[in-house]
């Protein structure tokens, strides 16, 4: 059984000579201000030519030029959509890879290190811790939070309420790392995102 396979538009079509084709595929790669005289000039080297001879106009009509030209336009501009889908989707994936990193270096870093607490008395009496670590729970929280956001972003999901419940994700075993309890976590990580928030 005979198989044909139909060219597309902006292809060589069946009876079209080469130098027919040659012909459209210098009217076809002009673009949208294209022009039958133009593409004479562009692929005859004449610029000084007023218009297109007799078999080039034949030619254009024979083998319907225009409408396959806006075949072209078309086609371009799926591919041009299609590569765009593509590198979004692949810079999605970069993202969210980058953003689970983050939040595992996170978790890494509250599971490895070791807090010192010392308590100092000020001038009013009251009782003041200070935490000395080689990173801060401050810097967790914004470490967990900034993965976290990466990540939804990229798999388009929403960040505009997850500031505190990551931090409630993570309060119970920030305050087991720093001596604190897990309201006083809470307490201060809304500080801090109160702070971050004011312009």
């Amino acid at each position: 059984m005979e198989i044909r396979i139909t060219p597309d538009p902006w292809e060589r079509q069946p009876s079209e000579s080469a130098q027919a084709f040659r012909a459209f595929a210098s009217f076809r790669d002009l673009g949208a201000t294209r022009t039958v005289s133009d593409a004479y000039r562009s692929q005859t080297g004449r610029p000084q030519a007023k218009r297109a001879p007799s078999w080039w106009t034949g030619w254009s009509a024979k083998f319907e030029w225009r409408p396959r030209a806006f075949a072209w336009d078309a086609e371009l501009d799926r591919r041009g959509r299609e590569a765009k889908i593509g590198a979004i989707q692949e810079m999605n994936r970069r993202q969210a890879e980058m953003g689970r990193e983050m939040q595992r270096l996170a978790g890494m870093a509250l599971r490895v290190m070791r807090p010192i607490t010392t308590e100092t008395i000020d001038e009013n009496g009251q009782v003041i811790r200070v935490l000395k670590t080689e990173i801060t729970p401050q810097a967790l929280v914004a470490l967990a939070k900034i993965g976290v956001e990466l990540e939804r972003l990229a798999m388009g999901q929403a960040t505009e309420r997850i500031d505190m419940q990551v931090i409630e994700e993570q309060a119970e075993e920030l305050a087991q790392r720093f001596g604190l309890t897990k309201a006083e976590v809470l307490a201060e990580a809304e500080e801090l995102l109160r702070n971050a928030r004011r312009p």
